[in-house]
C-alpha cells in the first residue's frame, strides 16, 4: 500500500487545445479535449482559454408571419438587410433589422400585380452587396440565380414603385429595362431654326432614370437626308447636297433642323428622362461622321428639335449597336474598386428553337401604295427628307430574305427567324389577304442547292423548320425567300404621268439702241502729216445691270474699220444688242460705260468725241418674248410586302416569356445576292457602213441598228458598276416619244480665227464690210458657236414585248465618251460619239431584234443566282420596321415598306459635235470647206492633264471652270479617243452616225425657206428634200444636244438627289423631272449673197429653255473680253453623275442575327455562361449615375471552365477572387512599375481584367480548394473561410496563405461528416441532384451556413443535412421540393414510357407537376384570295367580220394568232377549263360587233374550233368576247346594218342602228348579270392604211366614242396611243373630235365590260395580225379583267399541346436530421465546439450576431447576457469529454477527480455576476477502453443530499447511478465512480443518427443494454487503463455560467 501511495499522482488536465480526436484516446495531446457542446473557449468576463457553456439565443426581432429568410445584406450601422418570401412564395419581402432588434418591412409585394411581383423563392436565396452612393444613399444590390440582378436605394422608395404606390419588379432591375419603346411618331425636317450640314441622320433614343441612369440604346429611326434646297422651291429644282473637303462640292451649312416627334403614350414616365442621339453622316463618306448626344428631355415632352448646335456631347456608334446583354441571372455578385461584379452568368433561358415553327407559317403578299413622284410633300416622294421612314419600294421582280425578331414583354428581344417564301404549289394568282392593292409574290422563289438542313431534334417527331402556310414539311427542301412581282406581271407602270395645262413663260431682254455719227477710217493722203483717221481704235460699249439684285452685263463691241467704205470719215450706225433671257422683269441699276483708247471703262459718253462726229445716244429697252411651258404630274405605286398570319407563339414553347410583339427585319440585299442587277434604258444606234454609233438618244431617222443598242442605266452613271454577267433582258416598258422640242442658239466671237482669204474669195465678202449686206460680216471677230437642241418628251406605258437571254446577247459592254470596240469579227466599230456621258451597249445575235419605233425600251438586268442569301442564318438582319408591331390578338398581320429601290427620275442629255464649218463665201473655194486638224488637235490638249484628282480646269486666258475636271472625269473623256474619234475617223463616215432628218435639216442648211425653224417640222422635211444645200455665215462650231425628258428608273439609286456644283458656275446636269419647254424656235434669217443662200449662223440667239442653257454651259465659259462674253472650251463639259453617299446610307445602328448553325437546341448550357464574370463600369462618388447598373457587353472575363460553375466570387485584401466548385482563383490586378529617385514603386491601374486568372492552388485532381457551397463561405478579419465537400475540408484563406483548418485537430470527422449524406443518397439512388441542394433556409434544404462571432472571434458553421423517407430514395420516384413540401411521382420511367407511347414529349418539371408537350398536326380552315383573268370555266367567243374587209386569208391569220395565244395561255393557267368558239355571223351582220351577245345567247352561228355549230345552252354562263370587225360605215351594204359616218371633226351622227344594238345589249347584259353571269369584251378593229382607210379610221373614231360615252380631256387623248397606220392629220382629227363633245349615250358601253385596243392596223402586206402581236394584246386585256374570288383552304399545321400529372404530397419526409454546428476559434485557432442550435439562416453584424430556425418567424440574437444552453426556446446541454492521460504506456487507476470551475450568475439590476459557490456540472460519465461508469448524476454533498446519511449513501448501493461531489475551497471532488458495464461485447457507445435524434445535436449517446446500474457492489471496479476519459455535463441551470478552468485526476499506477 505504501508503494501504491507513493506511486499516486495528479494528471492535471486544461482546456486551451481545443478539439482534438485525430489521434488515438491513448495519445491525446495534452490541453485538448475529444467533445464539447455548447461550448466557448472565452467569456465576456475574458475567461480565454477556459471552457465555458455558451450563452443562450433569444427572441430579438420578428419577421412578418409565414416568411422566410432567404437572404442579408449588412447596411452599416449596425442594420441587416433581410430578404424574405412567404412559404408558398408568394409574397416577397424587403426589410431592416436594426440594433435594437426591431424588424421593420420596407418592400413588401403582396398587393402587387403578378407581373410586378419580385418573385422571391425559398429554393433560391439571394446573395447581396452594399455601398453607400454619394455619401447618403443606402443601396444593395443583389442576386438569386433566379430573377435578373436587382438593386435597391433605400432612399428613394418611390422610384420603385408604380403611380399607384405598388411595388414594380421591373424597376429593382439592375439592368435598366423600360416597360415602353418609344414610337417613333414622325421626324420633320424643319425649314428654319437649324444649321444642319447636308448628309444623312437617324435618331436613337434612351431612357435616363433620376439617377442620370441611362438604358440601352432602345430604338433608332431610319434615315432622314438633308439637303440645302428648301421645301417650297419647285419640286424639280430641289437637288441634293454634299459636305466635302473639295472648293466646289463643299456646301455651307442649312438652314435646317430636325423635329424628332413620339407618340406621347409610348414614353415610359417611369423614367424621368430620355435623351436621343442624332447619328450624323454628313462629310460625303457615306459612313458614320460622329453621333451627338442631346440634353435630358423629361419625358412628359414628347418631341424635340435638333438643330445641329445644340447637342451637347460626343458618343459612338458602337455605343448605339450594342444591346444590353440582359443578365437574366447571376450567380454571384461583390463589388471592388467601384465596380460591380457578377459571376456565374446565365442570359436568356427562352427556348429560342421552339419559335422557327411560328415563323415557317407566316404567308406574304405583294402590296402596293401610290406615290406622287414630284411633290416633295408626300411623305413616300424620292425628294422627300423623310422618305426612308415613310416608305421605300422593293425592286420588282427581286428576291429578297425576310425574318422576324420577337419582341418579350421586358422588351428584350428573340434571335431572327427566317420567314419562307411563297410556297410555289399556289396559284400564281393566290394572294392571302384582300384589297385592291393586294399582289400574289413571285413563285420563282426556290434556292438551286441550298436546303433547309434538319434541325437538331430534341424531342421526337419534333421538327426546327415546322411547315409552311400550306402545312408542307420545311425540312430538307429547298429554301425559299421571297420574290416580288415585276411591274408587267401585276400590270404596275413605272411611271404614270399626266399633263397640267399649258403656261405661258415670259423672258426678259435689256436691249442697248446705239445711234450715232460714227468715225471711220479713211486713206491718209500723201501730203498729210501725223495722220491717224486711216487707223481708228474698236471701242466697246457695257451696260451693266441688276435682274432681282442679281449682276449682269452684256457688251457691245465696235470695230469702226468694219463699217468703213474709204471714202467717207463717217457712217450713221444704229446697232442694237440684246442681253441673255431672264425670267424676271425687274431690271434695275442700269449702267452704260464705252471704253478709252486704253480700252479702261469710263461713264457714258466720257468718249463719244474719240469715236463719234456728234454724241450718239445710248438707249435701253426691256423686250420680251412668251414661251410655253407645261408640267406633268408623275405618279408609281411602290411595292411593298405585306405579312399575314403572324402567331403568337405559346408561352409553354418561349419556356414561360410572354411575346407581345414583333419587327421584321430583312437581309441587305448585296451584289452577292442580287438577281435583278438594276433597270435601264435601251437607246437606239445609228449605223453608217462600218459604224455604229450611240449619240441621238432618239433618232429621227430609218438608219437605226437593230442589233446593237446604248444602255442607260443608274448604277453604271453613280457607281460606275458594270454590269456584263446577267442572264436576261426583261422588257418592262417603253418610254414613248409624244412631242419634241427644237431650239438653236448661237453666240459670236467665241474663238480666234477667221477662214476669209482675200486671195480667193471675192472683195465684199470678206469679215469686214457691213455696208455690202453681207452674212459674214462679223466672222471677223472669230468663230460662232452653233448648237441645235432637241428634247424629246416622254411618256410610259407598261408594257411588255421581248424577254431576251443570255443566249441573244453576243456581247455587253461599256464604253468611255468617244469611246469605241469592234464587234462582229472587227466587222463593225461601234462608238460612243457622245462627249459628256459613258454608256453600256449591248449587242445581240442576229437571230433577235427588237422593234424599231419611237420607243425606249425600259428594261430589268436579271440575273440567274442560284442560292441567294444561301447565308442567312449568319448574315446580319436590319429592322424593316423600326416600331415594333404589337399583338391585338392571336395574329397580326403588317403592310412594310421598306426596301432598297427608288422611283426618281433623270433628265438625260448627250452631247454630240457635228463640224467645224467654214463660212460659205463666193469664190475659189468647194462646197464646203472644213477646218478640223489643228483646230481639233488645240482643243484636244486640253484633256490631257485631267485625271480623277483635278478638279478647277484652266483655258484660255487664265480662265477657270471650277469642277470641270470632275465632269471630265465622269464622262471618262480621253485624249486618244478624242483624236480618233474626230481627227481620223470623222470624215470616214463617223460622223454620218450622228445624222438623222432633224440634224441634216438644221446644220446641211437648205434654201429657201421662208422662216424655216418656225414652221411644223412635216413641212421641214418636206423643203429640205425640195432644196439645195448652203453654209453658215459665219465660221461656225456646230454641235447637237439631244435630251429624253424624263427617264424614270427603280433602281437603287435615288437619282432625284444628285447635286450640283456649290456655286452652280460649271455645268452638271439638268434638273428632274422637268416642265415641258419650248425652245429658242424663233426663225432663222436667211440670207442671199453673191447667189448662194446663208442661215444666219453669226446673229446672238440666246438660250430661252433650261436645255438651251444647260447646253451653252456646257461648252462656253464666261470671257467678257469676246463679243458674247462667251469662251469656247473646246469640247463638251461631261454631265455629272454624283449622289451624296451619305443619302445611300441604311439604318444599321441595330444588329439582329439568326439562331447559327451551330447552336445546340438540345445543349442544357444555352445563353449559359457559368465560368463568366461580368463588371461594370467604375463608379466615382460624386457622380450622377449609378455606373454599377451599366454593364457594357463586352466587360466580361472567362475564367478556364474545368474547374466547374462560379459557385462565389470575393474581395479579400483589395483582390478580387473567384470560387469555383473545384478551384480558387485570383483575378490579378494589373500593376505598372513606377521608378522615383532609383527607387521602385508598383502603381495600381485599377484594372482586374486584363491578366488571366490564375489558380491559387492548382492540382489536376480536383483539390483546389474549389467549395460547392456558396453559403458555406464568410469573410472575417481574419480571412475568408469556406467548406470544400468534395475535399471533405474547411479552408481559411487569408490573401497570402490558404490553410486547411479542418485539419487541426478533427480531420478524420471532417473526413467523416462533412459530406452532405442526403445529397449524395438523392444522387446515388436517383441519378440527379437533390433539388433544394446548398439551399439551407429551405426545411429540407440542404448545405452550409457560417457566421462569425465577433465577441467570441470565432467562426461557426453549421450543416444542415437530413435523411427522408425511405420512399422517396426509390429508385423509380422523381423527387421535386418547392416550399418545403416534397412531391413525389412513383414509377416515374413508366409514366414517361406510357406518355411517350401515346405520343408524349416529356418537358421536365414544372411547378412540381411533370409536364408532357405533343406535336400533332392539325388543320385548320384559311381564307386564300384567288385572282384570275377570267374564271376558269369561262369560254371564250371570237367573233369575226365576214365581210368583204377581210378575206379568207386574213380571217386564217386571225384564227391561227388565236390558237397560238389559247396554246400559251391553257400552259401559264391549268386551272382555266373554258372553251374558245368563233362567231361567224353571215356578211356585212357579222358587222354588228356590239351585237355580238345577242348572237351568243341565241347561239346564231357560234362555232367550235373544228368548226360544228355549238348549241347556245352548252355555253358558259362566265363569257369573254373579242370582236375583231373593223368598219360598219353608214353608206354601206346593205344599208340596214351600219353604225357611224367617216372621220370626221365634229363627229358625224352615227345611225339609228347603233342605238338598236346599244340598247338590246345593255338589256341582255343585265339579265346575263343577274343570273350570276358574267360578261368581258375587246373590240379589237385593225385599222388599214390601204384603199379603205377611211372606213376603218371612222370606225376607230366610233369605238373610242362609243366606249367612252362621255367627252374626252385633253390629257385623256394625249394619252392615247396613236394609231401608227394612220396619218398625222387623221389621227389629230380623231382626236380633236373627241374633246369636249361626245354624241353617243353618256353610259359608255366600257361600263359593261368592253374595252377597246385602237392602235393596231395593216398595211397590205404579211399577215394582217402576228401572234405575237395579240398574245401581247389579249393578255394585257385578260390582265385588265381580272376577278378575285375567296376561297377556304383546308391546311395543315403543326401545334404543340401540353399536359401536365399532379405528383403526391409527402408528409413529414424527414427521417433524420444529420445536421450539425461547430465553432472554431480564431484566437486558438482551434476548433471549441458542437452547438445545439442549427439553424437555417445566419445573420451576422459587429458585435452580435442572429439566427432563424424554421418552425416560427423569430430572429433570434446570440450570446444572451446572463443565460445559457437555451436556443430557440430548448434548453440543451453544455458537455465536455477529455481524456485523462498522463503516460501512454503506463496502466493506471484513477481514483478521484478534482475539478477546479466556476458558477456564476448575472445581477440585471447591478449589471454584474456573482458567484455560485455549490454549482458544477451536474452530470458525468467516465470510460475507457473497457469500463464505463454510466451517467452518473453529480449530487453536490451539501446541498443536495436532502438530510441522507453521507457514509450511509458511500456504502449502500441506492441503484440511482448518483455520485456525491464535494466543494473544498474552490476545488470539487469526485470519488465515487466504478464501472457498471455487464457486457463488455458490445461498444460502450451508440452513434446511430437514429438513436440520436432525441437528443440531437448529440455526438453519441450510451449504449445503456452493456450497463446495469444494479451491478453487485461488489462487481464494481475501479476505472483502469492507460487512459481515463471523462465526458462532463451541464444540464440543470440556464441562469449559471460555468466556467471549466482545469480537471485534476489523481491517478496511481496499476501493478496487476
Amino acid at each position: 500500500m505504501a508503494q501504491e501511495k507513493q506511486l499516486q499522482k495528479n494528471n492535471i488536465s486544461q482546456f486551451n487545445g481545443g478539439l482534438h480526436t485525430d489521434n488515438s484516446l491513448v495519445d491525446s495531446p495534452k490541453g485538448t479535449y475529444r467533445f464539447a457542446l455548447n461550448s466557448v473557449n472565452e467569456t465576456e468576463l475574458g475567461d480565454f482559454g477556459f471552457i465555458s457553456n455558451e450563452e443562450s439565443n433569444e427572441q430579438c426581432a420578428s419577421l412578418t408571419t409565414g416568411y422566410i429568410p432567404i437572404g442579408k445584406c449588412y447596411i452599416g450601422d449596425n442594420e441587416t438587410v433581410i430578404f424574405s418570401v412567404s412559404a408558398d412564395n408568394s409574397i416577397s419581402e424587403i426589410g431592416i433589422l436594426d440594433n435594437n432588434c426591431n424588424y421593420t418591412p420596407v418592400v413588401n409585394d403582396v398587393d402587387s400585380i403578378l407581373e410586378d411581383k419580385l418573385n422571391f423563392k425559398i429554393e433560391k436565396q439571394i446573395q447581396a452587396t452594399y455601398r453607400l452612393r454619394k455619401g447618403c444613399e443606402k443601396t444593395i444590390y443583389f442576386t438569386d440565380n433566379l430573377n435578373k440582378p436587382r438593386y435597391f436605394n433605400f432612399n428613394k422608395l418611390s422610384n420603385f414603385k408604380n403611380s399607384d404606390d405598388k411595388w414594380n419588379s421591373s424597376k429593382f432591375n439592375l439592368q435598366k429595362t423600360y416597360e415602353k419603346i418609344p414610337i417613333f411618331e414622325k421626324l420633320d425636317v424643319l425649314d428654319s431654326g437649324g444649321n444642319l450640314e447636308a448628309g444623312s441622320y437617324n435618331v436613337a433614343i434612351q431612357y435616363v432614370d433620376e439617377n442620370l441612369n441611362a438604358t440601352e440604346w432602345i430604338t433608332v429611326s431610319n434615315i432622314i437626308k438633308i439637303y440645302n434646297d428648301l421645301s417650297n422651291k419647285s419640286y424639280n429644282e430641289i437637288n441634293g447636297s454634299i459636305n466635302s473637303a473639295v472648293d466646289y462640292l463643299n456646301y455651307p451649312k442649312t438652314s435646317k433642323a430636325i423635329k424628332v416627334n413620339f407618340e406621347p403614350s409610348s414614353l415610359d414616365k417611369d423614367f424621368l428622362y430620355y435623351r436621343l442621339a442624332i447619328i450624323e453622316s454628313n462629310n460625303g463618306s457615306g459612313i458614320v461622321s460622329k453621333v451627338i448626344y442631346t440634353e435630358n428631355i423629361p419625358t412628359t415632352k414628347s418631341f424635340y428639335i435638333y438643330t445641329g448646335s445644340n447637342g451637347v456631347s460626343y458618343g459612338s456608334e458602337e455605343e448605339i449597336l450594342q444591346f444590353t446583354n440582359i443578365i437574366e441571372k447571376a450567380g454571384s455578385i461583390e463589388q471592388i474598386e467601384n465596380r460591380l461584379i457578377l459571376g456565374n452568368i446565365t442570359g436568356n433561358q427562352t427556348d429560342f428553337c421552339k419559335l422557327q415553327k411560328y415563323a415557317s407559317k407566316i404567308k406574304a403578299d405583294c402590296v402596293t401604295k401610290t406615290v406622287i413622284l414630284n411633290d416633295v410633300d408626300d411623305l413616300s416622294n424620292p425628294k422627300n427628307p423623310s422618305q426612308n421612314i415613310n416608305g421605300l419600294g422593293y425592286m420588282p421582280g427581286e428576291i429578297y430574305s425576310f425574318g422576324i425578331v420577337y419582341l418579350f414583354e421586358d422588351n428584350t428581344t428573340s434571335p431572327t427567324y427566317h420567314i419562307p417564301g411563297r410556297n410555289p404549289s399556289l396559284s400564281k394568282t393566290t394572294t392571302f389577304t384582300q384589297g385592291n392593292n393586294i399582289y400574289p409574290m413571285a413563285s420563282n422563289n426556290i434556292s438551286k442547292n441550298s436546303i433547309y438542313t434538319p434541325g437538331q431534334s430534341c424531342v421526337e417527331n419534333e421538327d426546327y423548320w415546322g411547315v409552311d402556310s400550306e402545312g408542307q414539311s420545311l425540312t430538307n427542301k429547298f429554301i425559299r425567300h421571297h420574290r416580288f412581282p415585276l411591274r408587267t406581271e401585276i400590270n404596275k407602270p413605272l411611271v404614270e404621268d399626266s399633263l397640267s395645262s399649258e403656261q405661258s413663260q415670259t423672258l426678259y431682254q435689256l436691249q442697248l439702241k446705239i445711234v450715232g455719227q460714227l468715225k471711220v477710217p479713211y486713206p491718209c493722203e500723201d501730203s498729210e502729216t501725223n495722220c491717224t483717221h486711216d487707223n481708228l481704235p474698236s471701242f466697246d460699249v457695257r451696260v451693266s445691270y441688276k435682274v432681282d439684285g442679281q449682276n449682269f452685263f452684256f457688251v457691245q463691241s465696235i470695230n469702226p474699220a468694219n463699217f468703213s467704205n474709204g471714202t467717207t470719215q463717217s457712217y450713221n450706225i444704229e446697232l442694237y444688242q440684246n442681253s441673255q433671257y431672264h425670267s424676271s422683269n425687274n431690271i434695275t441699276d442700269i449702267v452704260i460705260e464705252e471704253t478709252d483708247i486704253n480700252g479702261n471703262y469710263t461713264p457714258q459718253y466720257n468718249q463719244w468725241n474719240t469715236y463719234f462726229l456728234s454724241q450718239p445716244t445710248y438707249t435701253t429697252e426691256v423686250t420680251n418674248s412668251v414661251n410655253t411651258v407645261q408640267g406633268k404630274t408623275f405618279k408609281t405605286e411602290i411595292l411593298g410586302i405585306k405579312f399575314s398570319g403572324v402567331d403568337i407563339p405559346s408561352i409553354e414553347d418561349t419556356n414561360g416569356k410572354k411575346v407581345v410583339g414583333y419587327f421584321i427585319v430583312r437581309n441587305e440585299r448585296t451584289e452577292f445576292d442580287k438577281t435583278i442587277l438594276d433597270t435601264g434604258v435601251l437607246i437606239p444606234s445609228i449605223v453608217n457602213e462600218k459604224y455604229i454609233s450611240h449619240g441621238l438618244l432618239q433618232p429621227e431617222t430609218d438608219k437605226i441598228s437593230s442589233k446593237v443598242y446604248g444602255v442607260i442605266h443608274p448604277e453604271h452613271k453613280f457607281l460606275n458598276k458594270e454590269y456584263v454577267t446577267y442572264d436576261k433582258i426583261i422588257q418592262q416598258g417603253n418610254f414613248n416619244v409624244v412631242d419634241r422640242k427644237y431650239g438653236k442658239i448661237n453666240f459670236d466671237d467665241v474663238y480666234d480665227g477667221s477662214s476669209f482669204n482675200k486671195d480667193k474669195q471675192k472683195e465684199g465678202n470678206d469679215d469686214g464690210h457691213t455696208s455690202d449686206g453681207s452674212p459674214t460680216s462679223r466672222g471677223y471677230d472669230g468663230w460662232s458657236l452653233n448648237i441645235i437642241s432637241r428634247d424629246n418628251i416622254l411618256s410610259f406605258d407598261s408594257k411588255k414585248d421581248f424577254e431576251i437571254d443570255s443566249a441573244n446577247i453576243k456581247d455587253r459592254f461599256y464604253l468611255d465618251a468617244l469611246g469605241n470596240k469592234s464587234i462582229n469579227d472587227n466587222a463593225n466599230d461601234v462608238y460612243n460619239i457622245a462627249c459628256d456621258n459613258k454608256i453600256g451597249m449591248i449587242s445581240l445575235d442576229e437571230d433577235t431584234t427588237l422593234p424599231n419605233n419611237t420607243k425606249l425600251p425600259y428594261v430589268a438586268f436579271y440575273k440567274e443566282n442560284a442560292d441567294p442569301y444561301s447565308n442567312f442564318r449568319i448574315l446580319p438582319y436590319y429592322k424593316e420596321n423600326v416600331n415594333p408591331i404589337f399583338f391585338n390578338n392571336s395574329s397580326s398581320e403588317v403592310s412594310i415598306f421598306n426596301g432598297d429601290t427608288y422611283v426618281s427620275s433623270m433628265r438625260y442629255v448627250n452631247t454630240v459635235f457635228w463640224d467645224n464649218r467654214v463660212a460659205k463665201r463666193a469664190g475659189k473655194t468647194n462646197a464646203l470647206k472644213k477646218v478640223v486638224g489643228a483646230f481639233l488637235v488645240v482643243l484636244g490638249a486640253l484633256l490631257a492633264p485631267i485625271t480623277g484628282s483635278a478638279s478647277t480646269l484652266i483655258i484660255g486666258a487664265g480662265i477657270a471652270l471650277a469642277g470641270a475636271g470632275a465632269l471630265f472625269v465622269s464622262s471618262a473623256l480621253k485624249q486618244d479617243n478624242f483624236n480618233k474619234a474626230y481627227n481620223e475617223e470623222y470624215d470616214k463616215g463617223l460622223r454620218q452616225t450622228t445624222l438623222d432628218n432633224w440634224v441634216d435639216t438644221f446644220y446641211n442648211y437648205t434654201s429657201n425657206v421662208p422662216n424655216y425653224f418656225s414652221i411644223p417640222w412635216a413641212e421641214q422635211v418636206q423643203h429640205a428634200s425640195n432644196h439645195a444645200k448652203s453654209g453658215p455665215s459665219d465660221d461656225s462650231i456646230q454641235w447637237i444636244g439631244d435630251c429624253l425628258t424624263d427617264l424614270w428608273f427603280e433602281s437603287s439609286i435615288n437619282t432625284n438627289l444628285r447635286h450640283h456644283f456649290v456655286n452652280d458656275t460649271t455645268p452638271t446636269y439638268l434638273d428632274s423631272p422637268s416642265r415641258i419647254e419650248e425652245g429658242n424656235n424663233e426663225p432663222i434669217g436667211l440670207w442671199e449673197f453673191f447667189g448662194l443662200h446663208y442661215a444666219d449662223s453669226n446673229w446672238q440667239r440666246y438660250p430661252k429653255s433650261s436645255l438651251e442653257r444647260h447646253l451653252t454651259r456646257k461648252l462656253l465659259a464666261f470671257d467678257q473680253t469676246r463679243d458674247d462674253n462667251k469662251y469656247y472650251i473646246g469640247v463638251a463639259l461631261g454631265e455629272y453623275y454624283e449622289i451624296n453617299p451619305d443619302y445611300l446610307r441604311l439604318n444599321k445602328q441595330k444588329i439582329y442575327y439568326h439562331l447559327p448553325l451551330e447552336y445546340d437546341c438540345c445543349s442544357d448550357c444555352k445563353e449559359k455562361f457559368p465560368h463568366r464574370v461580368h463588371y461594370s463600369e467604375q463608379s466615382y462618388q460624386e457622380e450622377i449615375t449609378d455606373n454599377y447598373r451599366i454593364l457594357l457587353p463586352n466587360n466580361y472575363r472567362d475564367i478556364e471552365g474545368e474547374t466547374g460553375e462560379i459557385v462565389n466570387i470575393f474581395r479579400l485584401h483589395n483582390n478580387l477572387y473567384i470560387h469555383t466548385k473545384e478551384a480558387l482563383w485570383i483575378l490579378p490586378r494589373n500593376y505598372q512599375e513606377r521608378v522615383t529617385d532609383q527607387i521602385i514603386s508598383f502603381v495600381g491601374t485599377g484594372s482586374y481584367f486584363e491578366i488571366p486568372p490564375q489558380k491559387i492552388l492548382d492540382s489536376d485532381t480536383g483539390a483546389s480548394a474549389g467549395t460547392q457551397h456558396k453559403w458555406s463561405s464568410i469573410k472575417t478579419p481574419a480571412g475568408y473561410f469556406f467548406v470544400s465537400e468534395n475535399q471533405r475540408k474547411i479552408y481559411q484563406f487569408n490573401g497570402e496563405n490558404l490553410e486547411p483548418i479542418s485539419s487541426y485537430g478533427i480531420s478524420n470527422w471532417f473526413e467523416n461528416n462533412i459530406e452532405v449524406q442526403l445529397d449524395k443518397n438523392f444522387y446515388n439512388e436517383k441519378g440527379y441532384a437533390y433539388p433544394n441542394k446548398d439551399n439551407p433556409s429551405n426545411l429540407l434544404g440542404t448545405g452550409f451556413i457560417t457566421t462569425y462571432d465577433t465577441k467570441k472571434e470565432r467562426v461557426i458553421f453549421s450543416k444542415k443535412d437530413y435523411s427522408l423517407k425511405d420512399s422517396i430514395y426509390n429508385a423509380d420516384t422523381q423527387v421535386c421540393s418547392q416550399g418545403g413540401n416534397v412531391t413525389i411521382f412513383p414509377n416515374f420511367s413508366n409514366t414517361i414510357s406510357s406518355q411517350a407511347a401515346a405520343g408524349w414529349y416529356f418537358e421536365g418539371i414544372e411547378n412540381c407537376r411533370l409536364k408532357f408537350s405533343k406535336q400533332a398536326i392539325k388543320t385548320r380552315i384559311e381564307p386564300r384570295e384567288v385572282t384570275t383573268t377570267i374564271p376558269n370555266n369561262a369560254d371564250i367567243i371570237v367573233h369575226l367580220d365576214m365581210s368583204g374587209s377581210f378575206n379568207p386569208t386574213t380571217r386564217t391569220q386571225i384564227k391561227n394568232a388565236v390558237v397560238q395565244w389559247l396554246t400559251t395561255y391553257r400552259s401559264s393557267n391549268p386551272n382555266w377549263t373554258g372553251r374558245v368558239f368563233f362567231s361567224e355571223q353571215d356578211g356585212y351582220t357579222s358587222q354588228r360587233c356590239w351585237r355580238v351577245l345577242r348572237f351568243i345567247k341565241d347561239g346564231l352561228n357560234i362555232k367550235d374550233m373544228s368548226g360544228n355549230a355549238v348549241s347556245a345552252s352548252t355555253l358558259s354562263k362566265n363569257i369573254v368576247a373579242v370582236s375583231f370587225v373593223n368598219e360598219n360605215l353608214i353608206g354601206g351594204y346593205p344599208p340596214n346594218i351600219c353604225y357611224h359616218p367617216e372621220l370626221t371633226n365634229p363627229m358625224g351622227m352615227y345611225a339609228s342602228d347603233f342605238i338598236d344594238d346599244y340598247t338590246d345589249f345593255k338589256n341582255l347584259y343585265n339579265q346575263h348579270i343577274a343570273t350570276g353571269g358574267t360578261f368581258h369584251a375587246l373590240n379589237y378593229p385593225i385599222n388599214y392604211s390601204t384603199e379603205i382607210a377611211y372606213m376603218t379610221q371612222g370606225f376607230v373614231q366610233h369605238v373610242l366614242a362609243v366606249l367612252k360615252g362621255v367627252s374626252y380631256t385633253q390629257s385623256e387623248v394625249d394619252a392615247l396611243i396613236p394609231n401608227p397606220f394612220m396619218s398625222a392629220d387623221a389621227w389629230n382629227t380623231l382626236k380633236a373630235s373627241l374633246v369636249g363633245n361626245n354624241i353617243y349615250p353618256d353610259d359608255g358601253l366600257e361600263n359593261y365590260g368592253w374595252k377597246g385596243i385602237t392602235n393596231r392596223g395593216w398595211n397590205g402586206s404579211g399577215d394582217v395580225i402576228t401572234p405575237d402581236q395579240f398574245q401581247v394584246d389579249m393578255n394585257q386585256f385578260l390582265q385588265g379583267i381580272t376577278t378575285t374570288e375567296t376561297i377556304m383552304v383546308e391546311v395543315e399545321y403543326i401545334d404543340t399541346e401540353y399536359s401536365y400529372i399532379e405528383g403526391e404530397t409527402v408528409e413529414q419526409p424527414i427521417k433524420l436530421n444529420n445536421s450539425w454546428t461547430i465553432s472554431y476559434s480564431l484566437k486558438n485557432r482551434n476548433w471549441v465546439s458542437w452547438h445545439s442550435y442549427m439553424p437555417n439562416f445566419y445573420i451576422n453584424v459587429p458585435e452580435k450576431f442572429y439566427s432563424w430556425k424554421h418552425g416560427n418567424n423569430k430572429i433570434w440574437k446570440h450570446n444572451k447576457l446572463g443565460h445559457f444552453q437555451t436556443y430557440y426556446g430548448k434548453y440543451k446541454p453544455h458537455i465536455v469529454e477529455y481524456t485523462s492521460l498522463s503516460s501512454p504506456i503506463t496502466t493506471r487507476v484513477w481514483n478521484h477527480l478534482m475539478l477546479q470551475t466556476e458558477a456564476k450568475t448575472y445581477d440585471y439590476d447591478l449589471k454584474q455576476y456573482h458567484d455560485e459557490r455549490y454549482v458544477t456540472f451536474n452530470k458525468a460519465v467516465l470510460y475507457n477502453s473497457r469500463q464505463c461508469s454510466g451517467e452518473m448524476d453529480l449530487v453536490v454533498k451539501d446541498k443536495e443530499l436532502g438530510g441522507v446519511d453521507y457514509m450511509m449513501n458511500q456504502v449502500i448501493n441506492t441503484n440511482v447511478n448518483q455520485s456525491i461531489i464535494d466543494r473544498r475551497e474552490r476545488d470539487w471532488f469526485i470519488n465515487d465512480f466504478r464501472d457498471i458495464r455487464i457486457d463488455y461485447s458490445k461498444p460502450i457507445w451508440n452513434s446511430n443518427p437514429s438513436s440520436l435524434q432525441s437528443e440531437y445535436y448529440i455526438d453519441k449517446i450510451l449504449n445503456t443494454s452493456t450497463l446495469d446500474i444494479n451491478k453487485d457492489w461488489t462487481q464494481l471496479e475501479s476505472f483502469r487503463d492507460k487512459y481515463l476519459v471523462v465526458r462532463l455535463i451541464f444540464d440543470k441551470f440556464a441562469n449559471k455560467k460555468l466556467i471549466t478552468n482545469f480537471s485534476v485526476e489523481n491517478e496511481q499506477q496499476s501493478f496487476f
